[in-house]
């Protein structure tokens, strides 16, 4: 639309410019004509040729002119001198009569017209008749000049003309020409030429321009949809699918695939880097939930996966155990046999949790010698015998460890929560019960711990006050 706009504006600024100095220039060139005998007139103060039957014929046929004025100063008298050309009333009269120049016409006549009188007819008093006819000529029209000058209303007024010789006035319907005379004193002429015929080009250029103009938008809407339908909405909806999570992508496949263009090159490009950094993701996740020491699962596995494991066991109407499970002395046993030593024993321990519990339950090495459990049970009773083969299998590894007494091998204690069956499965439900479950079976932990290790301790979820008990 700005292109449009910009370019209807500039072609209408070059059309009407073009057009007004065409007019102006023409207007010009027929004012032109008459310049040579005006100033002339002007020079000799001249007012029989300015208002002579052809003189006025001739200004007055000038094309679309409405009123001239011819004004100036005499080149040898030095007095001024002005006529008007009105071209509605087919008049013409003089600006610069005064009362002096009629009184002295008059005492002129009046003293002619006595000498007459007295006179008889002869020679003598034949050249006084022409003298006095002509005197009375320019009274007359003197006369008349002053008559319509006073009386005589113009419709419009002179402009500054300070800053160009023509101005168009288009809302009078008005365009105004100045020319300088060619006299030694100078004077000038001030046209005054009708421009109707301007407005009417004006109003067709503007109905023509805004005629392209609506074409040419139509067109560049048209346009503009077919790019939007065949370039912008497909890289949209690419957009869209790349702030997609990486998981849902390819259940959004994108239609624009299948094209043959540079934008389907783009798809399959994108879908081809997908699929790369799924694969990636896969082989990473897999690294992030596996333990690299243990090969159970890390703790990143536990906070992804303990939620659904609640949500899936409560769904079909299990009792889910939460074991959290210390090596009793663990850090006495580095201490004694060496961080190698550790390593290969928290390995074993591992394996024997993994042994105990079946491959639907969740077993994640939290840090350091700490596991958390979710085992899958039909009732409390079950969560505890879980926890007490967990306690079996370590103490049955036989590992030595003098400095865990009176054992004097490796051993496990273990804090459990068993949980009932529950009817609300929402995440934040969900995560209320495994933090305080953590607490809980942390409390119990540390019980076992008190109690001389190597022991469980397992309690039941109060489902009603959403507390441990």
């Amino acid at each position: 639309m700005t292109i449009i706009v910009g370019m209807t504006y500039a072609r209408y600024n070059s059309e009407w410019s073009i057009r007004v100095s065409n007019a102006t220039s023409l207007a010009v060139s027929h004012l032109s004509s008459q310049l040579t005998f005006l100033s002339g007139s002007i020079a000799g103060r001249n007012y029989a040729n300015l208002v002579m039957p052809t003189t006025k014929e001739n200004i007055l046929n000038i094309p679309d002119l409405i009123f001239l004025e011819v004004k100036g100063v005499s080149d040898y008298q030095s007095q001024p001198i002005g006529v008007r050309y009105l071209v509605s009333s087919n008049q013409v009269w003089r600006t610069d009569v005064t009362d002096e120049e009629i009184e002295a016409l008059q005492k002129s006549y009046d003293r002619i017209k006595g000498m007459m009188d007295g006179e008889d007819e002869g020679s003598k008093n034949k050249k006084l008749t022409y003298v006095l006819n002509k005197i009375e000529n320019d009274l007359y029209g003197t006369t008349q000049s002053k008559i319509l000058h006073d009386s005589s209303r113009l419709h419009w007024t002179k402009p500054n003309f300070s800053s160009s010789d023509s101005i168009l006035k288009l809302e009078h319907n008005e365009l105004h020409l100045k020319l300088p005379l060619r006299n030694k004193n100078g004077g000038e002429i001030w046209a005054v030429l009708d421009a109707s015929k301007l407005n009417e080009f004006r109003a067709e250029l503007i109905s023509c321009l805004l005629k392209e103009a609506l074409i040419a938008l139509f067109v560049s809407m048209v346009l503009i949809y077919w790019v939007t339908l065949w370039i912008v909405s497909p890289l949209k909806h690419l957009s869209h699918s790349m702030k997609q999570d990486i998981e849902h992508i390819e259940q959004h496949r994108p239609v624009e695939i299948v094209r043959k263009d540079e934008i389907g090159d783009l798809a399959r490009a994108y879908m081809s880097l997908i699929k790369k950094i799924k694969n990636q993701l896969k082989v990473l996740q897999l690294q992030t939930d596996t333990d690299p020491l243990t090969g159970l699962g890390s703790r990143y596995k536990y906070a992804r996966y303990s939620e659904s494991f609640l949500a899936l066991s409560f769904s079909q109407g299990d009792h889910v155990g939460y074991l959290v499970c210390d090596i009793d002395n663990f850090k006495a046993y580095n201490d004694s046999y060496g961080h190698i030593e550790g390593d290969n024993t928290l390995t074993m321990v591992a394996n024997a949790i993994s042994d105990a519990v079946s491959g639907n339950d969740l077993a994640c090495r939290l840090g350091g010698e700490e596991f958390i459990v979710l085992v899958r049970a039909s009732c409390n009773a079950e969560v505890f015998a879980i926890a007490q083969r967990i306690n079996s299998a370590v103490e049955n590894l036989n590992i030595l460890h003098v400095n865990n007494p009176p054992y004097k091998k490796v051993t496990i204690s273990i804090g459990a929560v068993a949980i009932g069956p529950q009817c609300r499965s929402d995440s934040e439900f969900l995560d209320d019960i495994l933090s305080k479950s953590f607490k809980q079976a942390d409390i119990s932990l540390y019980q076992c711990k008190a109690n001389g290790r190597n022991t469980v301790i397992c309690e039941s979820y109060d489902s009603e006050n959403q507390q441990a008990s």
